[in-house]
């Protein structure tokens, strides 16, 4: 569907702009194809640049934006999103173990020298498992964060090439729901790589474009041969 409103199949409202009923919320067209539970379904802003699925929660782009690129990035990052929630049970538990263990032990200090070694081990012990646990979450967390990162380089990327005359930072912030300079910090990295060209033009304004030549998401995939050369020449060390 294009821009204009038309009639929504659902609630029959001319209010569908894009693909998504602004009454209702029904979604159609494969763009709002969720590629986590792969239902038509409308997505939820969550914050600046944060989409997820109204029907699985899964991390979404606005219609389908990045392509192959991002919906392997947001398959990332859910299942790093998922191994940060297991990993956090953990740490909860380890961190009620730890003050259960440290009650027992102060309400039954022992006399003797080894018992009062033993009673601290027992006090100690799932504190620092905690601490490790609460560690694992946090790099986990991050692992998300990189992940959507990526998705949002590939999005980015996407609509520089589709908008003609390339897209401004303002321009860009405002389709991705997020400030200016959160969207100029993209566009900027994604011409560091030289993914994206720079041109000011005669009203002044910095505008980002993608010469026809470079494919979308192409950055990602550089970005991820090196991590693999990186690796393989660890592995070899």
């Amino acid at each position: 569907m294009g821009a204009a409103e038309k009639t929504c199949p659902a609630c029959g409202a001319e209010a569908v702009v894009d693909g998504v009923c602004g009454r209702c919320g029904y979604a159609q067209g494969e763009a709002h194809r969720c590629p986590h539970c792969k239902a038509v379904a409308r997505i939820e802003g969550k914050g600046p640049g944060v989409w997820v699925c109204a029907v699985c929660g899964g991390p979404r782009m606005p219609g389908g934006l990045g392509g192959s690129a991002a919906v392997k990035a947001l398959a990332e990052e859910r299942a790093a999103h998922a191994e940060a929630t297991k990993k956090r049970l953990g740490a909860w538990a380890w961190g009620v173990f730890a003050v259960v263990a440290t009650l027992a032990v102060a309400l039954a200090w022992p006399a003797a020298l080894v018992g009062k070694i033993l009673a601290l081990a027992i006090a100690i012990g799932p504190a620092l498992l905690a601490v490790r646990a609460g560690g694992a979450v946090a790099k986990s967390a991050k692992e998300a964060d990189e992940a959507h990162e990526r998705a949002l380089l590939a999005a980015a990327q996407a609509l520089a090439a589709a908008k003609e005359g390339g897209i401004t930072a303002a321009e860009l912030g405002a389709r991705l729901e997020m400030p200016e300079e959160r969207a100029d910090a993209l566009l900027t990295q994604l011409a560091v790589h030289d993914r994206t060209r720079i041109d000011v033009g005669d009203d002044a304004e910095v505008r980002y474009s993608v010469a026809p030549e470079i494919r979308v998401g192409e950055l990602l995939d550089e970005e991820e041969a090196a991590s693999e050369d990186v690796g393989e020449k660890k592995a070899v060390r």
